[in-house]
């Protein structure tokens, strides 16, 4: 009595468990598959189609394993489409995590800004380079023109002019090397700053896994979405088979037990001698009273096997029981003797039949 209150007890406890697993993980699934169908399709109606066949894979991959055929084609169909609902539900999965990914990226990047400090950045910008080029090669020529006129009387005004030109054009050699220097500053900053952006973008970790194993960013991106789908969806499985499991039966109290007058009659051994058959006419109606007395009698006492027994051992003994007609097959009892689920036990209980039917077609009416 405790055994069986214990596994009651604890098959509570896995469905319970199994609940708060599985509704969770199956409605975070269908979100994600919506959102991802939305993404996917530019018209209304393909966003509709896409979020369906999304919410469609989501749920075959949660519930085809509730349900899977034990043996066959029938099973090797079924894990087929549940393999390509289980890809096309990491798909989408993974599709999220790298969009949330890169919007995390574009959020954080957009936070960064140009250092404030360097008067190279921040300052006001010089002339252009191509101006200063433009004025000092002008100036040049200016010079050489001045230099190379030949006055006939002495010119003083030459003289200063050549001197104004030559100051003018060391001015501009200055404002040159000045516009250089501002713009190696400019270029070495803004080479900084996108350097930072670019690293805001990238995930911590993905960014850390990436130097120590060597592996591209993007390689570690995918790896961890693919990581993440999985997990979620192997909870989502788990969840419901642990409240629709198949290996979860109400216990069985596997002691000494004592068969029904019916079993004790229609027995090969309850046959009287000489007689090949038994029919309806001789076989006594079942009463209470016959019962009763079954019950207390001691010569019907069946060792049926322990709680350890492998299925396939129970299976054979069963089979024995049917053919020395001490045991009527029914799905109820054949599922709380096995321990098994619904679909096995009917298949067990259809075999029994058959080969109760081969030992003794009229033992039962």
């Amino acid at each position: 009595m405790t055994e069986r209150y214990l596994n009651n007890a604890s098959s509570r406890w896995s469905c319970i468990i199994g609940l708060v697993l599985a509704i969770p993980a199956t409605a975070l699934g269908v979100a994600l598959a919506v959102y991802v169908g939305w993404y996917r399709a530019g018209a209304p109606m393909e966003n509709v189609f896409w979020m369906a066949l999304g919410v469609m894979t989501v749920l075959g991959t949660h519930l085809l394993p509730v349900r899977m055929p034990l043996r066959g084609k029938a099973r090797a169909a079924t894990a087929v489409i549940w393999s390509g609902c289980l890809g096309l539900a990491l798909n989408s999965h993974a599709t999220f995590y790298l969009l949330s990914q890169e919007h995390a990226g574009q959020k954080r990047a957009a936070a960064v800004h140009l250092d404030q400090s360097d008067q190279s950045v921040t300052g006001a910008a010089p002339r252009s380079l191509l101006a200063i080029v433009n004025e000092r090669e002008k100036v040049s020529v200016d010079l050489a023109k001045n230099q190379a006129y030949v006055c006939s009387n002495p010119c003083p005004w030459r003289e200063i002019r050549s001197t104004a030109l030559r100051a003018r054009l060391e001015t501009l050699v200055e404002e040159e090397s000045a516009a250089r220097r501002w713009q190696q500053g400019r270029d070495h900053a803004t080479e900084l700053f996108q350097q930072k952006r670019d690293s805001a973008r990238q995930d911590l970790v993905a960014a850390k896994l990436s130097e120590v194993l060597n592996i591209s960013v993007d390689n570690i991106n995918i790896a961890q979405a693919l990581l993440f789908a999985v997990v979620l969806e192997g909870l989502a499985c788990l969840g419901w088979l642990f409240v629709f499991s198949l290996d979860r039966a109400p216990p069985v109290d596997h002691g000494p037990t004592k068969v029904s007058a019916v079993t004790r009659e229609t027995s090969p051994e309850a046959t009287p001698a000489g007689k090949t058959d038994v029919t309806d006419s001789d076989r006594p109606h079942k009463t209470s009273q016959s019962v009763s007395n079954s019950e207390q009698s001691g010569d019907w006492t069946v060792h049926m096997p322990g709680k350890e027994t492998p299925r396939e051992v129970k299976q054979a003994w069963l089979e024995d029981q049917v053919r020395a007609g001490k045991y009527e097959p029914t799905v109820v009892k054949v599922r709380e003797f096995l321990g098994c689920g619904q679909p096995h036990a009917r298949h067990v209980t259809r075999h029994l039949k058959a080969v109760m039917a081969e030992a003794s077609p009229k033992s039962f009416t």
